[in-house]
């Protein structure tokens, strides 16, 4: 009797048998069988949003000038989501390890737009290639940059601000 219930619970789950004729088969959207309709509109925006923030790191001040909720912005950095968060009011607009490209524009978001880099970060981007070396298991370098003295900036995570009457 057991048997004879196992056999029959089986039978109902199973899938109808698959039909040769390709027409019949239900097909989302692209003609690609079994997969989740895209959302063009979507595609667009995000193409968009590269397009504006073409080294994938933004200020959540210049998402909302371009139209994405500041609280939008915040949600899309949890767990899990599509952006996360590099520095205070800074996001990064995927997920993976930054380079130090991009992590050099964040500081730079930080600090304002009167902000500069100093320190070995500057000396690199002008073509010294000798310095300290960095430990391979830190994976963020320090950057340190220079912001006007009225400027109310504090250091954070691997940035170091320092401020001067003198840019």
């Amino acid at each position: 009797m057991q048997r004879h219930r196992r056999k029959v619970a089986f039978q109902r789950r199973r899938r109808p048998a698959r039909t040769t004729d390709c027409s019949k088969r239900p097909r989302a959207t692209g003609g690609v069988p079994h997969h989740r309709p895209v959302d063009l509109s979507a595609r667009r925006r995000y193409a968009r949003l590269r397009e504006a923030f073409p080294n994938g790191v933004a200020a959540v001040r210049d998402l909302v000038t371009y139209g994405i909720p500041e609280r939008t912005a915040y949600e899309r950095c949890l767990e899990g989501g599509p952006w996360q968060r590099v520095l205070p009011g800074i996001v990064l607009l995927f997920t993976g390890r930054p380079t130090i490209d991009q992590l050099t524009y964040a500081a730079l978001l930080l600090g304002g737009p009167e902000a500069m880099i100093t320190g070995i970060q500057a000396c690199r981007r002008h073509g010294l290639r000798r310095g300290p070396i960095r430990r391979a298991d830190d994976p963020r370098p320090e950057i340190h940059i220079l912001v006007p003295k009225c400027r109310q900036v504090r250091s954070v995570e691997f940035v170091h601000v320092e401020r001067t009457n003198r840019l």
